[in-house]
């Protein structure tokens, strides 16, 4: 279930702002924590109206691709100067508030951050940007003195230090393989929809994306022994068939024993 949590928060995030939108922690402890199981670096940006110069670096493509695949990105930016405005989430197709310079989240968490974890940092003024660890420690001060591609830099190299993490495009690239399997697993395609599974599952080396392909084949599993009991209320040669079929496309996996059982208890009657 906790990879299924991240996959779905990761994708939410991508579907409610655009691919040149920089996605921004709704709060401190969420980005933290999506960044503790990732295992990337934290761009910490503590600002103020009037010195503000990441709005104007989260409005470059690069730059903002960059962030949303391989960091986690928390602002905090000091109260008062502008107020939130009106935008339709895509999600939802709805206004709701939205921060004219953060339009990935609203006013009131911006200043949240700034107020509760703004002291945590030593800076004398503002704009302040800090590269952390996943679990908000600063490695990196002065971040706001760097142009986006010098910044870009230190974040590989922080990850570096971190070792191996999980990338965001890596989580939509597998989501996209994966949803071919959905598409079988609804028509009811069930040896369709496992070699697509199976497939992704013997190919993932990283531990979240495994997690992601057995959750499919368990979703598998459950979906097969769900026709089981379907086709329990079929007759004759339509019952044995589809019992045959999924004891064939199942074979090697528990749904498969099972079709066994209940094609022995109907040929027994």
């Amino acid at each position: 279930m906790r990879a299924a949590l991240i996959v779905g928060l990761l994708l939410a995030a991508a579907a409610t702002a655009r691919a040149d939108e920089v996605r921004i922690a709704a709060t401190w402890d969420d980005g933290l924590a999506e960044a503790q199981r990732r295992n990337v670096p934290v761009l910490v940006v503590l600002q103020r109206d009037g010195r503000q110069p990441f709005v104007q670096h989260f409005q470059q493509p690069a730059f903002a691709q960059f962030l949303n695949d391989r960091a986690v990105v928390i602002v905090g930016h000091q109260r008062g100067g502008h107020e939130p405005v009106k935008r339709v989430d895509r999600r939802e197709r709805r206004e709701v508030d939205a921060c004219p310079l953060y339009g990935a989240v609203d006013c009131k968490a911006h200043e949240e951050v700034f107020e509760r974890y703004a002291g945590r940092f030593d800076y004398t003024d503002l704009p302040a940007a800090f590269i952390c660890r996943p679990d908000g420690r600063a490695a990196l001060d002065g971040v706001e003195r760097m142009a986006p591609a010098a910044i870009m830099q230190k974040l590989n190299e922080a990850q570096t230090g971190l070792g191996e993490g999980l990338f965001a495009s890596e989580i939509e690239r597998l989501e996209r393989k994966l949803q071919k399997g959905d598409e079988k697993l609804q028509e009811g395609k069930l040896g369709a929809a496992r070699k697509v599974y199976e497939g992704e599952l013997e190919a993932a080396r990283k531990p979240i994306l495994r997690a992601t392909c057995e959750e499919r084949v368990a979703r598998l599993d459950a979906r097969a022994l769900e026709l089981i009991e379907e086709a329990k209320g079929l007759t004759g040669k339509s019952r044995t068939d589809t019992l045959h079929r999924i004891e064939r496309e199942m074979r090697g996996r528990p749904p498969a024993e099972r079709a066994a059982e209940v094609l022995r208890e109907v040929q027994g009657q």
